[in-house]
């Protein structure tokens, strides 16, 4: 690996001087490079650091912001601290701009050597993938073709002879009007959080978009919120996936029903948006528990934005309404080659197949 350069030119320090060498960091036409490997060959890292950063300061070439930035990944390699790799990230992001080969080559070993550090690489330095397909309303694009809209079809209008597919539930749409009055549609995360403070909740603080980076901790409810709505979270700087934050809280039978209770989903909603009632006559209260659970029957989902999930096919075989209760979720939905797309909006009930 070749030592080559970055940004962020730094003043040397006196702290940073070793070997007499101050005169020499300090004198813009001093062999600063030469220096460096020297210092480097006998050990002395901080001193090297300090003299290839001169080199830079009095010659901010490609190569030689390389060697800063390698100098720097190094520390972090030789476990002096991951936050070498956020400067080293920015040097070698703007040197591999060059083109110069060693630029591009050192700036691959750093990218891996943070995927092998598990740290979390801003989305800045992520490469921009040739998307053909752009949807302004995305932060994160997907690459696939524009679809039909997902048909709509009213409430009142669901039993009626033309919408028998949609009845019976065969075909993807969306449902209006159904979520009417729900005070759901005014939960606060304040108040979830207090209400359940101690559940056990799913939380993915590095997206679900690519396959790769599909990291679930377990948490309490309460705590997974905070680190949902925080500007940094505990998990940074320990891996890397596009900016989107999930929080998955699994609703057992006990908290639906007090859900219920307290008429945020009502009691008396249409009988379509039912589908508990089988559970009466074959399980007991302990299994329901547990059916809900290993098969994430009702889920409470939060995200930031961006958050989102790689297109994927639900491992229960059965079909699920879905409630938007506040901001927006686009989804794109395909059976047998046949696509559809929408952007859910808070109010709206939406089923997929």
């Amino acid at each position: 690996m070749r030592l080559l350069p970055l940004l962020l030119p730094t003043l040397v320090s006196a702290a940073q001087c070793s070997h007499g060498n101050c005169d020499a960091l300090g004198d813009p036409n001093a062999n600063h490079y030469d220096l460096a490997v020297s210092l480097d060959q006998a050990g002395d890292y901080p001193g090297s650091l300090a003299a290839f950063r001169a080199a830079y300061k009095y010659n901010p070439s490609p190569f030689n912001q390389v060697n800063v930035g390698v100098s720097l990944m190094r520390f972090a390699i030789r476990g002096e601290g991951q936050h070498h790799l956020g400067e080293a990230l920015e040097l070698l992001f703007q040197a591999q701009k060059s083109g110069l080969a060693h630029a591009v080559s050192n700036w691959k070993n750093l990218l891996e050597t943070c995927r092998l550090m598990r740290y979390a690489v801003p989305t800045k330095y992520h490469p921009k993938p040739d998307i053909k397909y752009q949807r302004k309303d995305l932060l994160h694009q997907r690459d696939v073709p524009p679809a039909p809209p997902l048909p709509r079809v009213a409430l009142s209008e669901l039993t009626s002879d033309q919408n028998g597919v949609y009845l019976e539930r065969r075909k993807p749409f969306v449902l209006t009007g159904a979520m009417a009055g729900w005070r759901a549609l005014n939960w606060s995360l304040i108040e979830l959080g207090s209400r359940w403070p101690k559940a056990v909740a799913d939380f993915h603080p590095f997206n679900m978009l690519e396959k790769e980076s599909k990291s679930l901790y377990l948490t309490r409810f309460s705590a997974g919120l905070k680190q949902l709505t925080k500007d940094k979270t505990n998990f940074d700087g320990s891996g890397r996936g596009p900016q989107g934050r999930y929080l998955h809280l699994q609703l057992t039978p006990s908290m639906w029903g007090e859900v219920e209770e307290q008429g945020e989903v009502p009691q008396a909603r249409h009988w379509q948006l039912h589908g508990d009632e089988w559970m009466n006559t074959c399980l007991e209260p302990e299994l329901q528990e547990e059916y809900h659970i290993k098969t994430h029957w009702k889920i409470l989902i939060m995200g930031t934005r961006g958050a989102g999930m790689f297109n994927h096919t639900d491992s229960l075989r059965t079909s699920s309404w879905h409630g938007q209760l506040t901001g927006r979720k686009w989804w794109y939905l395909c059976k047998a080659g046949v696509c559809y797309e929408t952007i859910a909006q808070p109010g709206l009930s939406l089923i997929h197949i």
